[in-house]
């Protein structure tokens, strides 16, 4: 990979992945313009993290997969590749009743904090634009 923006996202993103204490998420496939994680307890469970080429002026777009379908809609990430990563981590914890990896929360602390109480209070964490 050549020395980006998003090339020093991904690898801190992949760093989150290798994470030792990371037991839900593993990434299955990874270039400058995608990450493809799944969940490790369901791999038919599944996420795709698009890259553009303009990125950060262009915004990432996440879309769930099961089996390799989309399931809703393909969203704006609102956030940068590492935080999108932790941010999928974190729903996918707390979904699946799995603890955090240390680093995941070290990485943004504050920004999972306040994902935490949504998720917690409001029962979802705001993902979009939209």
């Amino acid at each position: 990979m050549i020395d980006s923006p998003a090339s020093r996202e991904i690898a801190a993103a992949l760093d989150l992945i290798k994470d030792p204490s990371n037991e839900i998420l593993e990434c299955r496939y990874c270039t400058e313009r995608c990450l493809y994680l799944s969940i490790k307890c369901e791999p038919e469970l599944s996420f795709l993290l698009f890259i553009p080429v303009e990125y950060p002026s262009e915004k990432l777009k996440i879309c769930q997969l099961s089996e390799g379908v989309t399931i809703g809609d393909i969203k704006k990430s609102i956030y940068n590749i590492s935080d999108a990563v932790l941010m999928i981590m974190t729903v996918v914890c707390t979904e699946f009743k799995k603890p955090i990896p240390r680093l995941a929360v070290k990485q943004n602390p504050g920004l999972y904090l306040e994902w935490m109480f949504d998720l917690i209070n409001i029962g979802a964490v705001k993902t979009s634009e939209e």
